[in-house]
Order: C-alpha cells, then structure tokens, then sequence
C-alpha cells in the first residue's frame, strides 16, 4: 500500500511539472514591433530549422534555427515576381526537406538557404488554393484548407 501512494504522488507530481513549470523566450523578432496582426504559420522540421510566415499579408519568409540562432528573413515576396500575389499565406514542412510556402495564387517550395521552385500542380493552383493552412502529406501532395467555404482540397504536383 505505501508503495502504491509514493507511486500515485510521483504520477501526481510529474503531471503538475508538465503544466507551466517550463520557461519560454522570444527567439524572433526581438521586440514585437514587427508582428503582424491575422493569420501566422510556424513549421519546424526535425532538426530544429523554422519556417515563419508572419500575418495574413507577409511579405517576408523568416527562417533560422529553433534555438534563435541564424532566424532572419530568407526571401521577400516580391523577390518572386508574381504577377497578382505577394504575400506569403502559409507554410508546412514538406518531406523531401524544406518547406512548402502558399502565397494568394502560388505555392513554392524552399530550402533552408531561401533557393526555391515554383510548384506545378494539377487541378491548377488558382482553381484550388483557399485562405487557409496548407500540409505536405508523404506523397508530396499537398492539401489546402479553406475556412471561408469550409473545405479540405487536395493538389498532386506534376512531375
């Protein structure tokens, strides 16, 4: 019986050290000035390299590693010379390495230097991408959310 009360007190004490004992420190920007009011994306891959796209209308994909070290902006928008977008909406990691990166009507993939590729797609980009969150799935295709129309869509890059 004491057994069974020491080990229910050190489940007990190991559930309160996972709530709110850790700590949290601003790695990007330095001071908040910078942030951008709507919709933020994160992606991190499994050696600690993120991907930040800052608000519904940034201009600036922000890369680095996770401990703060090297996060600056890899690429600007314009940079890529879309023709109607020019804003990064999203962001997901995708399993070849790097990164898949939606803009209004385009989605690009990069690598942790900022070098990236237009994606080609089939059913067309412009006649699948929504406003919302994108995933890379293991087959590299890569879903699209769309909050306003309520609606899960699927794009297949083209080889």
């Amino acid at each position: 019986m004491e057994r069974l009360l020491h080990l229910r007190a050190r489940a007990k004490a190991d559930v309160g050290s996972a709530h709110g004992n850790g700590s949290q420190t601003r790695i990007y920007p330095s001071s908040s000035a910078n942030w951008t009011a709507g919709q933020n994306s994160l992606a991190v891959d499994r050696d600690g390299f993120l991907y930040y796209v800052s608000g519904a209308n940034s201009a600036s994909l922000v890369g680095g590693l996770d401990d703060g070290s090297g996060l600056g902006v890899l690429v600007q928008a314009s940079t890529l010379n879309e023709l109607y977008y020019w804003n990064f909406e999203a962001v997901a990691i995708h399993p070849a390495g790097g990164a898949a990166v939606k803009m209004g009507g385009a989605i690009y993939h990069f690598d942790r230097a900022g070098n990236c590729h237009r994606v080609i797609s089939s059913p067309s980009l412009y006649d699948s991408l929504g406003q919302g969150e994108i995933a890379v799935g293991p087959s590299s295709s890569i879903y699209l959310v769309d909050p306003y129309s309520k609606t899960l869509s699927t794009i297949v890059p083209t080889p």
